[in-house]
Protein backbone atom coordinates (compact mmCIF):
# COMPACT_ATOMS: atom_id res chain seq x y z
CA UNK A 1 0.00 0.00 0.00
CA UNK A 2 2.62 2.12 0.88
CA UNK A 3 4.61 1.98 -1.82
CA UNK A 4 1.31 2.06 -4.15
CA UNK A 5 0.97 5.69 -2.40
CA UNK A 6 5.02 6.70 -3.22
CA UNK A 7 4.11 5.91 -7.12
CA UNK A 8 0.82 7.74 -6.89
CA UNK A 9 2.54 10.70 -5.07
CA UNK A 10 5.46 10.49 -7.68
CA UNK A 11 3.20 10.87 -10.53
CA UNK A 12 1.72 13.66 -9.46
CA UNK A 13 4.56 15.34 -9.20
CA UNK A 14 5.91 14.15 -12.68
CA UNK A 15 2.61 15.71 -14.08
CA UNK A 16 2.81 18.76 -12.67
CA UNK A 17 6.26 19.27 -13.15
CA UNK A 18 5.88 18.07 -16.97
CA UNK A 19 2.72 20.35 -17.28
CA UNK A 20 4.39 23.46 -15.76
CA UNK A 21 6.90 23.28 -17.90
CA UNK A 22 4.43 22.98 -21.01
CA UNK A 23 2.85 26.32 -19.56
CA UNK A 24 6.81 28.04 -19.24
CA UNK A 25 7.26 27.22 -23.06
CA UNK A 26 3.89 28.35 -24.29
CA UNK A 27 4.45 31.84 -22.24
CA UNK A 28 8.10 32.19 -24.09
CA UNK A 29 7.45 30.96 -27.49
CA UNK A 30 4.30 33.83 -27.52
CA UNK A 31 6.21 36.32 -25.57
CA UNK A 32 8.69 36.08 -28.44
CA UNK A 33 6.48 36.42 -31.29
CA UNK A 34 4.77 39.42 -29.87
CA UNK A 35 7.46 41.33 -29.06
CA UNK A 36 8.98 40.81 -32.60
CA UNK A 37 5.64 41.16 -34.42
CA UNK A 38 4.81 45.03 -32.50
CA UNK A 39 8.53 45.67 -32.57
CA UNK A 40 8.20 45.36 -36.69
CA UNK A 41 4.86 47.24 -36.77
CA UNK A 42 6.06 50.28 -34.41
CA UNK A 43 8.97 50.46 -36.50
CA UNK A 44 6.82 50.40 -40.00
CA UNK A 45 4.51 53.21 -38.42
CA UNK A 46 7.18 55.38 -37.28
CA UNK A 47 8.71 55.31 -40.87
CA UNK A 48 5.65 56.46 -42.34
CA UNK A 49 4.79 59.17 -39.86
CA UNK A 50 7.72 60.78 -40.58
CA UNK A 51 7.32 60.58 -43.97
CA UNK A 52 3.75 62.35 -43.56
CA UNK A 53 5.59 64.85 -41.74
CA UNK A 54 8.04 65.27 -44.34
CA UNK A 55 5.62 65.91 -47.16
CA UNK A 56 3.96 68.89 -44.55
CA UNK A 57 0.60 68.06 -45.84
CA UNK A 58 -1.97 67.76 -43.04
CA UNK A 59 -3.89 65.18 -45.08
CA UNK A 60 -1.17 62.87 -44.98
CA UNK A 61 -1.02 62.85 -41.57
CA UNK A 62 -4.49 62.12 -41.42
CA UNK A 63 -4.29 59.31 -43.49
CA UNK A 64 -2.00 58.17 -41.90
CA UNK A 65 -4.05 57.91 -38.20
CA UNK A 66 -6.88 56.30 -40.00
CA UNK A 67 -4.78 53.68 -41.06
CA UNK A 68 -3.60 53.12 -37.76
CA UNK A 69 -6.91 53.69 -36.28
CA UNK A 70 -7.60 50.30 -38.28
CA UNK A 71 -5.63 47.43 -37.21
CA UNK A 72 -7.17 45.30 -34.69
CA UNK A 73 -3.82 44.86 -32.29
CA UNK A 74 -3.54 48.83 -31.82
CA UNK A 75 -5.74 50.18 -28.80
CA UNK A 76 -3.97 53.41 -28.77
CA UNK A 77 -1.27 56.08 -30.10
CA UNK A 78 0.09 59.57 -30.06
CA UNK A 79 2.27 61.45 -31.46
CA UNK A 80 4.12 64.83 -30.13
CA UNK A 81 5.81 67.26 -31.48
CA UNK A 82 7.47 69.00 -28.68
CA UNK A 83 4.67 69.71 -26.04
CA UNK A 84 1.98 69.84 -29.22
CA UNK A 85 0.05 66.87 -30.12
CA UNK A 86 -0.22 66.43 -33.89
CA UNK A 87 -2.06 63.02 -33.69
CA UNK A 88 -3.74 60.58 -31.63
CA UNK A 89 -6.16 57.79 -32.14
CA UNK A 90 -7.94 54.99 -29.90
CA UNK A 91 -8.92 54.50 -26.60
CA UNK A 92 -6.42 57.60 -24.54
CA UNK A 93 -7.34 56.53 -21.07
CA UNK A 94 -4.93 53.54 -22.03
CA UNK A 95 -2.08 55.54 -23.54
CA UNK A 96 0.31 56.24 -20.45
CA UNK A 97 3.33 58.73 -20.87
CA UNK A 98 6.37 57.23 -20.79
CA UNK A 99 9.70 58.82 -21.12
CA UNK A 100 12.23 55.97 -21.83
CA UNK A 101 12.53 54.21 -25.31
CA UNK A 102 11.92 51.20 -26.40
CA UNK A 103 9.15 47.97 -26.35
CA UNK A 104 7.40 47.09 -22.58
CA UNK A 105 5.08 44.96 -21.43
CA UNK A 106 2.30 45.72 -19.43
CA UNK A 107 1.04 41.95 -17.46
CA UNK A 108 -1.41 40.70 -18.30
CA UNK A 109 -1.48 40.82 -22.73
CA UNK A 110 -0.59 44.89 -23.50
CA UNK A 111 2.64 45.91 -25.18
CA UNK A 112 3.61 49.92 -25.22
CA UNK A 113 6.40 51.53 -27.75
CA UNK A 114 7.82 54.63 -27.00
CA UNK A 115 10.36 56.52 -29.87
CA UNK A 116 12.08 59.64 -30.18
CA UNK A 117 12.88 60.56 -33.54
CA UNK A 118 14.73 63.87 -35.38
CA UNK A 119 16.17 64.95 -32.44
CA UNK A 120 19.13 66.67 -34.11
CA UNK A 121 16.11 69.24 -34.81
CA UNK A 122 15.63 72.17 -32.39
CA UNK A 123 11.83 70.12 -31.91
CA UNK A 124 12.42 66.25 -31.79
CA UNK A 125 9.11 64.02 -32.40
CA UNK A 126 7.66 61.11 -30.38
CA UNK A 127 5.50 58.42 -30.62
CA UNK A 128 3.54 56.12 -28.18
CA UNK A 129 1.67 53.39 -29.34
CA UNK A 130 -0.32 50.46 -27.01
CA UNK A 131 -1.08 47.41 -28.63
CA UNK A 132 -3.08 44.36 -27.17
CA UNK A 133 -3.69 41.04 -28.34
CA UNK A 134 -5.87 38.69 -25.75
CA UNK A 135 -4.33 35.39 -27.15
CA UNK A 136 -1.21 37.09 -25.59
CA UNK A 137 1.53 34.86 -23.28
CA UNK A 138 -0.27 34.13 -20.25
CA UNK A 139 -3.38 32.80 -22.04
CA UNK A 140 -1.17 30.40 -24.09
CA UNK A 141 0.93 29.41 -21.01
CA UNK A 142 -2.92 28.39 -19.72
CA UNK A 143 -3.75 26.97 -22.62
CA UNK A 144 -1.18 24.46 -22.81
CA UNK A 145 -0.95 24.09 -18.73
CA UNK A 146 -4.47 22.32 -18.83
CA UNK A 147 -3.77 20.55 -22.12
CA UNK A 148 -0.60 18.57 -20.65
CA UNK A 149 -2.34 18.19 -17.26
CA UNK A 150 -5.73 16.68 -18.67
CA UNK A 151 -3.50 14.61 -20.96
CA UNK A 152 -1.67 13.00 -18.26
CA UNK A 153 -4.59 12.65 -16.41
CA UNK A 154 -6.40 10.73 -19.05
CA UNK A 155 -3.71 8.52 -19.63
CA UNK A 156 -3.00 7.48 -16.10
CA UNK A 157 -6.75 6.77 -15.55
CA UNK A 158 -6.81 4.55 -18.70
CA UNK A 159 -2.93 2.80 -17.64
CA UNK A 160 -4.22 2.27 -14.12
CA UNK A 161 -7.98 0.50 -15.14
CA UNK A 162 -7.12 -2.72 -15.74
CA UNK A 163 -5.06 -3.28 -12.37
CA UNK A 164 -8.36 -2.01 -10.64
CA UNK A 165 -10.47 -4.41 -12.42
CA UNK A 166 -7.64 -7.69 -11.23
CA UNK A 167 -7.30 -5.98 -7.73
CA UNK A 168 -11.17 -5.90 -7.94
CA UNK A 169 -11.35 -9.73 -8.81
CA UNK A 170 -9.16 -11.24 -6.35
CA UNK A 171 -11.35 -10.45 -2.50
CA UNK A 172 -14.42 -11.77 -4.74
CA UNK A 173 -12.36 -15.08 -5.46
CA UNK A 174 -10.84 -15.30 -1.91
CA UNK A 175 -14.22 -14.44 -0.74
CA UNK A 176 -16.08 -17.73 -2.35
CA UNK A 177 -13.15 -20.07 -1.24
CA UNK A 178 -13.27 -19.34 2.70
CA UNK A 179 -16.40 -19.57 1.70
CA UNK A 180 -16.60 -22.93 0.99
CA UNK A 181 -13.78 -23.87 3.54
CA UNK A 182 -15.87 -22.50 6.40
CA UNK A 183 -18.87 -25.10 5.27
CA UNK A 184 -19.50 -27.55 7.90
CA UNK A 185 -18.30 -30.81 8.51
CA UNK A 186 -21.16 -33.50 8.47
CA UNK A 187 -20.78 -36.96 10.06
CA UNK A 188 -21.76 -40.14 8.37
CA UNK A 189 -20.45 -39.07 4.74
CA UNK A 190 -19.19 -42.30 2.71
CA UNK A 191 -17.27 -41.49 0.07
CA UNK A 192 -17.39 -44.38 -1.78
CA UNK A 193 -21.93 -44.08 -1.86
CA UNK A 194 -24.23 -41.84 -3.62
CA UNK A 195 -23.95 -39.52 -0.77
CA UNK A 196 -24.75 -35.48 -0.15
CA UNK A 197 -24.43 -33.54 2.86
CA UNK A 198 -27.04 -30.31 3.60
CA UNK A 199 -26.30 -28.04 6.67
CA UNK A 200 -29.34 -26.37 8.26
CA UNK A 201 -29.55 -23.49 5.40
CA UNK A 202 -29.81 -26.12 2.80
CA UNK A 203 -26.24 -25.50 1.09
CA UNK A 204 -24.17 -28.37 -0.25
CA UNK A 205 -21.34 -29.01 2.50
CA UNK A 206 -19.98 -32.15 0.88
CA UNK A 207 -21.55 -34.61 -1.88
CA UNK A 208 -19.45 -37.82 -3.01
CA UNK A 209 -17.61 -38.15 -6.45
CA UNK A 210 -20.16 -41.03 -7.59
CA UNK A 211 -23.60 -38.51 -6.26
CA UNK A 212 -21.84 -35.58 -8.88
CA UNK A 213 -21.36 -37.92 -11.57
CA UNK A 214 -24.86 -39.30 -10.86
CA UNK A 215 -25.97 -35.65 -11.27
CA UNK A 216 -23.83 -34.51 -14.13
CA UNK A 217 -22.03 -32.26 -12.25
CA UNK A 218 -18.65 -31.84 -11.11
CA UNK A 219 -18.19 -32.05 -7.49
CA UNK A 220 -16.65 -28.05 -7.29
CA UNK A 221 -19.96 -26.78 -8.85
CA UNK A 222 -22.35 -28.34 -6.39
CA UNK A 223 -19.87 -27.95 -3.06
CA UNK A 224 -20.62 -24.42 -1.33
CA UNK A 225 -23.83 -23.53 -3.50
CA UNK A 226 -27.80 -24.03 -2.60
CA UNK A 227 -29.26 -27.34 -2.81
CA UNK A 228 -31.93 -25.36 -5.24
CA UNK A 229 -29.36 -25.31 -7.64
CA UNK A 230 -30.18 -28.99 -8.41
CA UNK A 231 -34.21 -28.12 -9.27
CA UNK A 232 -35.19 -30.58 -6.89
CA UNK A 233 -38.90 -31.28 -6.23
CA UNK A 234 -40.38 -29.19 -4.30
CA UNK A 235 -41.74 -32.16 -2.12
CA UNK A 236 -38.21 -33.20 -1.27
CA UNK A 237 -37.64 -29.35 0.47
CA UNK A 238 -40.74 -30.44 2.34
CA UNK A 239 -39.38 -33.70 3.61
CA UNK A 240 -36.31 -32.41 4.66
CA UNK A 241 -37.69 -29.85 6.62
CA UNK A 242 -39.58 -32.37 8.49
CA UNK A 243 -36.44 -33.71 9.60
CA UNK A 244 -37.87 -37.47 9.28
CA UNK A 245 -35.64 -40.46 8.15
CA UNK A 246 -37.70 -40.92 4.66
CA UNK A 247 -37.32 -41.84 1.00
CA UNK A 248 -39.00 -40.37 -2.38
CA UNK A 249 -39.05 -41.30 -5.63
CA UNK A 250 -38.27 -39.09 -8.49
CA UNK A 251 -36.60 -36.29 -6.17
CA UNK A 252 -35.08 -34.74 -9.15
CA UNK A 253 -37.47 -34.27 -12.47
CA UNK A 254 -34.23 -33.68 -14.36
CA UNK A 255 -33.00 -37.20 -13.57
CA UNK A 256 -36.41 -39.36 -13.10
CA UNK A 257 -34.29 -42.42 -12.42
CA UNK A 258 -33.12 -41.56 -8.93
CA UNK A 259 -34.96 -41.30 -5.53
CA UNK A 260 -33.36 -39.89 -2.41
CA UNK A 261 -32.94 -41.26 0.66
CA UNK A 262 -33.28 -38.55 3.84
CA UNK A 263 -31.37 -39.18 6.92
CA UNK A 264 -31.63 -36.29 9.37
CA UNK A 265 -28.09 -35.92 11.39
CA UNK A 266 -27.49 -33.22 14.16
CA UNK A 267 -25.75 -30.77 11.73
CA UNK A 268 -28.06 -30.98 8.83
CA UNK A 269 -29.32 -33.94 6.49
CA UNK A 270 -27.84 -36.67 4.10
CA UNK A 271 -29.17 -37.30 1.51
CA UNK A 272 -28.79 -40.97 -0.40
CA UNK A 273 -29.45 -41.03 -4.06
CA UNK A 274 -30.52 -44.65 -5.62
CA UNK A 275 -30.70 -45.14 -9.20
CA UNK A 276 -33.87 -46.74 -9.82
CA UNK A 277 -33.35 -48.32 -13.49
CA UNK A 278 -33.29 -51.72 -13.67
CA UNK A 279 -34.44 -51.96 -10.14
CA UNK A 280 -38.01 -52.58 -8.76
CA UNK A 281 -39.23 -49.07 -7.53
CA UNK A 282 -40.07 -48.57 -3.83
CA UNK A 283 -43.06 -46.57 -2.43
CA UNK A 284 -42.85 -43.37 -1.10
CA UNK A 285 -43.14 -42.93 2.81
CA UNK A 286 -41.53 -43.68 6.15
CA UNK A 287 -39.13 -46.80 6.21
Amino acid sequence: MESSRRISKTSWIVLLTLSLAAGLLGFYLSYQDEQTRFSELSSVAESHLIYALQLKDDMALIDWSKRLEKLASVLAFQAHSGSKVIAMGGNQETCPVVSNNGLFFDVPYRWIVHSSFNKETATSLDLTMVFQDFHGPFLWAAFLFLVSFLTGITLSLLKATPKTKQTAEVPSTSLVENLKTALPMISGMDEKSLTLALDADYMICHISPLAAKELNRPVSDLVGNHFLDLLPDPSLMRLIAEAKETRLLKAFPSHPHLSVLIRPVPEGTILVLENEQGSEKPRNGPI
